[in-house]
């Protein structure tokens, strides 16, 4: 296969099915907007809390991978295809948001006890 064909055959995947892959997409921003909020109200106090935070946080990943790999689970796009629009583009939006610069500071601590 061609790298043209094989291009042209990722965009066509992309176009037909980016209403599942857009969970995908949209999980790097759930996860900093969680840090973003959880920074600006301070820290949290509870070990507990945090814990329900990180299952909740499990659960809408969960819940995303499920729909995003719906086009795979049916056959519709190859593995290949899907690698790189539920993997590789989803990392790079992660990295891209980690890479901003924000006027205010994260505060980001693991509370073990």
């Amino acid at each position: 296969m061609s790298a043209r064909t094989y291009l042209s055959s990722l965009v066509l995947a992309a176009k037909t099915h980016w209403r599942y892959f857009v969970f995908a997409w949209l999980f790097p921003l759930y996860l900093c907007g969680g840090v973003v909020v959880m920074s600006t109200r301070g820290q949290v106090v509870s070990a507990r809390a945090s814990l329900w935070w990180f299952l909740i946080d499990v659960l809408v990943f969960v819940a995303f991978v499920w729909v995003a790999t719906t086009p795979l689970r049916r056959r519709a796009v190859t593995i290949s295809q899907a690698a790189i629009w539920l993997v590789i583009v989803p990392l790079l939006i992660l990295v891209a948001l980690a890479l901003l610069p924000l006027r205010f500071p994260l505060h980001m601590e693991m509370l073990t006890s």
